[in-house]
Parts: structure tokens; C-alpha cells; sequence
């Protein structure tokens, strides 16, 4: 007995000496906490400030770099305090401090607690996404295969965080323009999310609004937008008009009805998405400036071109300040300006825009990547106007080559490239040439795209300016009459009738008979 009572005895200092320790190191961490966190609003103090108004972001900066000194006794809160840290900075749309921070809580949290924990875990997600904003793919998903390995080993297939690793690198896949493999990672992720957490959980929504993504981009619009409007009506329904989420479903929607030349109700849908994140997160947020170049881009595709390149340049700037010139949102909206000065003939200033987004796309992002080879069609169709008709025709096929195999021939941009090698074709007067890649692409929207889908009416415009150069005047009016029907953006509608290469047509009857068709459909296209 007097042995037990011993060992009784040992057992409780022991277990009281513990608990002890617990408490006085969190009474410690507490104190670290506090005078860490005191020592952050210090720059608010009226000695400090000096009569100056102090920013949030001011005080975010300050405690950034005091967080190595300030909590090197207990890495673990070092850590954590960084990752807190960086996803402000991440949401604030400053990705290189949020980088840095996430680098330093992963190395941290790999030291302390290893590589499989799921704090470090996470410290290496956020830093995945935050590489993936700044267009840096390849790192980003390095990081994000390496955390789905982990996860599916220690968590299983349908953990929550499995699929949220799921997600992120089929997201990745879709940055970097591999559209197949995302559409399929993304669908599985959806599945077993809608097996799992039910259709209205916000991780399904998230799945579908992310499949719809791929299916915008494919081309496959009316699935896309069906699946867009369902998770749209779930989101206003849980989380209202004005939550980040609602506003990224209408901004889907947009381009989607963008896509399908329903433009009147795009821009509608983009000004009061727009309002709303200028409210919400200010004009300069990288959300708000994204939704601005979208609108540019309704606008123009309405014609009004002045308006649209004064809103690409007032994003341009505002981009290249809050995100740096290599942001991939900085290089569309570049790209955008470039297209739209160029429609204009401004074609000097559009291609010094081209050549030298071309130049920062094959640094970051690779020769075979999709925004590359934007630029490069846009180089492309600039060397056409300055003559150089031989090396510009050899640069679009290459472009054409490469997308076909790396996006599939029916893709929209590899269709685009199409057109524009059929117009470079024309302008030189090879017209069989022409009209067999525009008989090719028609075919091909035909069976892939909505009937109304202006970039079909603009190829069929196309193919009958082309046969008409051949002299096959009835087969050119038949063929202008369907690409009015198909929805011409208004500005073509609009300038049929001034169409130097239709003045053969004036003065028959179909063609006035066109002509005011034409302004009916026009008019009808206007926004009310």
C-alpha cells in the first residue's frame, strides 16, 4: 500500500507538473500574442504617427516585418501568425507579400510539425494559390499534385480536403490552358462532392461554378450556362446579391452570354456587378478591375469602340499599379487594348502592345501557352498590315498548328486563328484558298457553337465577301442574308451598306432589301 500511494503520489506531481507547463505556455504564447499584436497598432500612436492618418495597410506592413523577431521563441505562432497574414495580403490582391509570407509558414511548419501535417499542408495550398494568381503555373502546381498525393494517402479520396486539393490543381490545369485534363479532374471533384456534401453545399457550388469555366473556354456554352444559372440561383438564395461568390457566378454568366452574342443582356449584368464591387471592395480590387475589362469588352463587342478603349486604358493603368505589368490579368487587358486599336487601325500603338505582352507571356508562361499565342496571332496580323505578307502568314500558321494540337481544332481560339489566315488569304486574293478554311470553320460551328453565335455570323459575312469576289453574286447574298440572321455585331450590321467591297451589290433590290434588314437587327441588338 505504501508503494502504491508512493507511485499515486509521483503520478499526480507528474501530471501536475504538466499541467503547469501547459498553462504557462499558453499563458506565454497569450503574452506573445499580446505584445505582438500591441506593437502592430503602435504605429497608430499619436508619437508614432505624428499627426498623420494611419492605413491598415500601414499597420499589415509593420507587422510583417516584425514577425520574425517578434515570435522567434515559438515558431509554431510565427507560422500561423504568417499564414493569417499572408491571406490578407492575398485578398488585398498583393500577391508577392502574400507569397512571401505563405514560403516562410510552409518552411516553418515543414520544420516544426513535418511535411504531412495539416497546417503545413495548408501553408502549402495557400502558397499554390497564390503562385497560380501570378501566373506562375508550373510552381503552382508542383506544390498542389505533391498536396493531393499526400491527402489522398493520409485522408482518403472523399475527404473534404482531398477535394479541395482536387479542385485547386484542376484549377491550375485550366490557367495554364490544359482544358481536357481539367474539365475531367474538375467533373470527378464535382461528382463526389455532389455525392458527399449534396448540390447545395458551397463546395459543390464551387465545382460547378469551376466546370463551367472549362466549358466556357471549350466552347461548350449552353452547358456552361446552364450550370452557371443553377449555382447563381444558389448562391443569391444562401449568401445574397453582394457575397464575393454570387459575383463571380454573374461574371461567368457575362461571358457566357458574351460568347453567345446575347449583348445587350451581358452588359446589363456586368454595370450592376460592377456597382456592386466598387461598393463592396473598391475600384481598385483586382475583382473590380477584372469585371471592368469584361465590360470594355461588351462594349466593344457593340461597336462603341472609343468607349471601350478609354475603359481598357483606365484598367490597363490600374492593373499594371495594383498587380504588376506580368500579372496574367494585367497581359488580357493589354491584349484587349491591343485587338481593339488595332479594329480602330491604330496599328503602330497596337503592335508595340502586342510585341511586348508576346515577349513577357514567352518568359512566364511558355511558347505553347494560350495567352502567348494570343499575342503571337496579334503580331502576327500587325506584320500583315506593315506589308510583311510572307513572314506574317508563316507566324499564323504557326500559331494555328500549335493550337490545334496542344487545344483541339474545335476550340474557339483555334477557330479564330482560322478566320484571321482566311482574311490574310483574301486580302492577297488567294480566295479558294480563303473560302475552303472559312467553309472548314463554318462547318465546325455549326455542329459546336449556338445558332446565333456572332463569331459564326462574322465568318459567314466573311465567306460571302469572298465568294462575291468570285463573281457568285447570288450565293454572296444568300450568304450575307444568314450572317445578318445569325446576329452581326452591330457595328458590321450597321456598316454593310458602306462596305467597300459590297459596292458591286448597290442598286439591287435584295441588297437594299439586306441593308435595312441589317438595321433591324441592329437596333434590336441596342442595350435598353
Amino acid at each position: 500500500m505504501t508503494a502504491a500511494v508512493g507511485v499515486l503520489l509521483v503520478s499526480f506531481a507528474v501530471a501536475q507538473t504538466i499541467e503547469v507547463r501547459r498553462i504557462t505556455r499558453e499563458r506565454d504564447r497569450a503574452d506573445r500574442i499580446t505584445t505582438f499584436m500591441t506593437s502592430m497598432f503602435n504605429v497608430s500612436d499619436p508619437g508614432v504617427a505624428r499627426g498623420n492618418s494611419v492605413t491598415a495597410r500601414e499597420i499589415l506592413d509593420k507587422a510583417s516585418k516584425q514577425v520574425d523577431p517578434g515570435l522567434a521563441k515559438d515558431p509554431e505562432l510565427q507560422a500561423q501568425m504568417m499564414q493569417v497574414m499572408g491571406t490578407v495580403y492575398d485578398d488585398l490582391g498583393l500577391y508577392p507579400q502574400a507569397q512571401s509570407l505563405f514560403t516562410r509558414s510552409v518552411d516553418i511548419r515543414r520544420r516544426v510539425l513535418g511535411p504531412r501535417n495539416p497546417a503545413t499542408l495548408t501553408s502549402m495550398s495557400a502558397l499554390g494559390w497564390t503562385l497560380e494568381e501570378q501566373g506562375r503555373y508550373a510552381e503552382a502546381e508542383k506544390l498542389e499534385r505533391a498536396i493531393l498525393d499526400t491527402r489522398r494517402r493520409t485522408l482518403g479520396p472523399e475527404h473534404p480536403d482531398t477535394l479541395y486539393a482536387m479542385n485547386a490543381l484542376a484549377a491550375d490545369l485550366f490557367s495554364s490552358g490544359r482544358l481536357v485534363e481539367a474539365e475531367k479532374l474538375h467533373r470527378e471533384t464535382l461528382d463526389i462532392r455532389r455525392k458527399v456534401f449534396g448540390p447545395g453545399n458551397q463546395n459543390t457550388l464551387t465545382s460547378m461554378d469551376n466546370l463551367a469555366d472549362v466549358l466556357t473556354a471549350e466552347g461548350h456554352w449552353a452547358e456552361a450556362e446552364k450550370l452557371i444559372r443553377e449555382a447563381l440561383d444558389t448562391h443569391r438564395r444562401l449568401q445574397g446579391t453582394d457575397h464575393p461568390d454570387t459575383l463571380a457566378s454573374v461574371n461567368q454568366l457575362v461571358r457566357v452570354l458574351l460568347f453567345e452574342g446575347r449583348l445587350g443582356e451581358a452588359e446589363k449584368q456586368q454595370r450592376e456587378m460592377i456597382d456592386i464591387q466598387r461598393r463592396i471592395l473598391g475600384p481598385s480590387h483586382p475583382d473590380t478591375l477584372l469585371s471592368a475589362g469584361t465590360l470594355a469588352v461588351v462594349v466593344l463587342q457593340q461597336g462603341r469602340a472609343s468607349e471601350a478603349e478609354q475603359l481598357q486604358r483606365e484598367t490597363l493603368d490600374a492593373q499594371r499599379r495594383v498587380l504588376g505589368p506580368e500579372h496574367p490579368n494585367t497581359l488580357a487587358t493589354m491584349g484587349n487594348l491591343a485587338d481593339n486599336l488595332f479594329e480602330q487601325e491604330h496599328y503602330a500603338e497596337a503592335a508595340e502592345l502586342y510585341r511586348a505582352g508576346l515577349g513577357i507571356q514567352r518568359r512566364v508562361l511558355g511558347p505553347e501557352n494560350s495567352n502567348t499565342l494570343w499575342f503571337m496571332l496579334g503580331v502576327a496580323r500587325s506584320l500583315f498590315e506593315e506589308r510583311h505578307y510572307a513572314d506574317a502568314e508563316k507566324m499564323l500558321r504557326e500559331v494555328l498548328n500549335v493550337q490545334r494540337r496542344v487545344l483541339g481544332p474545335e476550340h474557339p481560339e483555334t477557330l479564330r486563328s482560322m478566320y484571321y489566315l482566311a482574311v490574310m488569304l483574301a486580302r492577297q486574293h488567294s480566295n479558294t484558298q480563303a473560302e475552303n478554311i472559312l467553309r472548314e470553320m463554318l462547318d465546325i460551328q455549326r455542329r459546336t457553337a449556338a445558332p446565333d453565335d456572332p463569331g459564326m455570323a462574322t465568318a459567314t459575312y466573311t465567306l460571302g465577301s469572298v465568294t462575291l469576289s468570285e463573281g457568285k453574286r447570288d450565293q454572296a447574298l444568300q450568304l450575307f442574308r444568314e450572317a445578318v440572321d445569325h446576329g452581326l455585331p452591330p457595328g458590321t450590321d450597321l456598316g454593310i451598306e458602306k462596305d467597300p467591297g459590297l459596292k458591286s451589290l448597290h442598286g439591287d433590290p435584295r441588297f437594299d432589301a439586306l441593308v435595312a434588314h441589317a438595321k433591324e437587327q441592329a437596333a434590336a441588338q441596342k442595350p435598353k
